[in-house]
C-alpha cells in the first residue's frame, strides 16, 4: 500500500447526558427549546492532519469533516425530527443551530 493513500475511519458516535455547562446554559445556546429531556449525540472524527495552524490544506480538511459530519447529522435529525423528538445541530464552523432559532448573543456558545 502507498504512503499516500489516507486511510478513511468510521468516526465514533455516542449518546450522553448534557453536561453541567449546557444543562446550566441550554436556554441561551438553544432558545427555543422548551424540554428538560435533552440527550447530547457526539460525533468524534480523526483528521488527516493536526488543525492546530491554518493554511488552504487544513481550510479544506475542516470543510471535509464539516460535510461529513453534516452528511451524517441532517438524515439522523430529520428522522429524529419525524418522530416527534426536538433536534438540532450544532454547525461547527459558527457554533450555531442550524435548525432553531439561534441566541443573537454571539459569544453565548464560542465555547461549545
Amino acid at each position: 500500500m502507498s504512503d499516500n493513500i489516507t486511510e478513511v475511519r468510521s468516526p465514533d458516535i455516542s449518546i450522553h447526558p448534557p453536561t453541567a455547562f449546557v444543562a446550566a446554559n441550554l436556554r441561551r445556546i438553544l432558545p427555543d427549546w422548551h424540554s428538560d429531556d435533552i440527550w447530547i449525540v457526539i460525533f468524534l472524527q480523526r483528521s488527516q492532519f493536526p488543525l492546530t495552524t491554518t493554511n488552504d490544506i487544513i481550510e479544506q480538511e475542516k470543510n471535509r469533516l464539516c460535510d461529513r459530519f453534516l452528511e451524517f447529522a441532517q438524515p439522523v435529525a430529520q428522522q429524529l425530527n419525524s418522530q416527534g423528538w426536538m433536534t438540532d445541530i450544532i454547525y461547527p464552523p459558527s457554533g450555531y443551530p442550524l435548525l432553531s432559532c439561534p441566541n443573537p448573543e454571539k459569544s453565548t456558545i464560542a465555547m461549545l
